[in-house]
């Protein structure tokens, strides 16, 4: 998939795989001292250079600037609300109404019609700009009908926003698709449908214990099947039917 849809930067790798938050705070801080301490120390041994001078400073600079990017991605959101990236009617209103009733802030987009600035579009086909700072977690669907972006290139641009996500689908290997270009976790909709209906999903968990609310995902998914999902079953079926007799 085209996970440089944005841009060709890759600061760190799929959050599964990261350090905890305060080693990457700590690295950033180091990366961005050690290149700026690096090109004034090669200005310094060449004084004659005023060129290199004047250009280590600068460059200094912009490594510095470049670490303080890195650094704010790391810091606490100060967003309360919920993206929701669902392009099918009666899901994205049965996941809507799901979050809504258990307290949540939801803007919901069926698509998105431009990537920088992010520009989403609503179900009655009106724009509406993203600000990723407005929002805490984002629920992404992989396969967006009519949109500029779909799913793999939206939670690669959330992630660069520092904005976590949780990949949304009913296909397994979209779900890793998603996973692979950024998604912090990602689950089967039924799943996470039967999950937020019965409010039994930490939402926050996606940034602050990803593993282990993807083994709740995973468990979950594999709970609906048999006897023991039977009640989180009609609890999600209900929602859907309420919204499929809609349309």
């Amino acid at each position: 998939m085209t996970r440089n849809f944005v841009d060709g930067e890759d600061i760190f790798k799929h959050p599964g795989a990261d350090p905890s938050g305060t080693q990457r705070l700590e690295k950033a801080l180091t990366d961005a001292k050690d290149a700026g301490v690096a090109f004034f120390k090669d200005a310094y041994e060449h004084p004659s250079h005023t060129a290199m001078v004047a250009g280590g400073v600068a460059l200094g600079a912009m490594a510095l600037y470049a670490g303080r990017n890195q650094i704010a991605r790391l810091l606490p959101r100060a967003g309360k609300e919920v993206l929701l990236v669902e392009d099918t009617p009666f899901m994205g209103k049965a996941m809507k109404s799901a979050l809504e009733t258990n307290g949540e802030r939801v803007t919901w987009v069926t698509g998105f019609r431009g990537a920088n600035p992010l520009v989403g579009k609503t179900l009655d086909g009106r724009e509406l700009l993203i600000n990723p700072n407005k929002f805490k977690v984002a629920l992404v669907d992989c396969e967006l009908k009519g949109s500029y972006l779909q799913g793999e290139h939206v939670v690669d641009a959330l992630r660069r926003t520092g904005l976590p996500s949780i990949g949304t689908s009913s296909v397994p290997e979209s779900n890793l698709s998603l996973l692979a270009n950024g998604a912090n976790v990602a689950g089967q909709k039924t799943a996470i449908l039967s999950g937020l209906a019965s409010n039994k999903l930490d939402l926050m968990a996606a940034a602050k214990t990803p593993t282990t609310l993807q083994h709740q995902l995973d468990d979950l998914f594999v709970k609906l099947k048999g006897p023991e999902g039977k009640e989180l079953r009609r609890q999600g079926d209900k929602l859907l039917q309420k919204f499929l007799i809609e349309e």
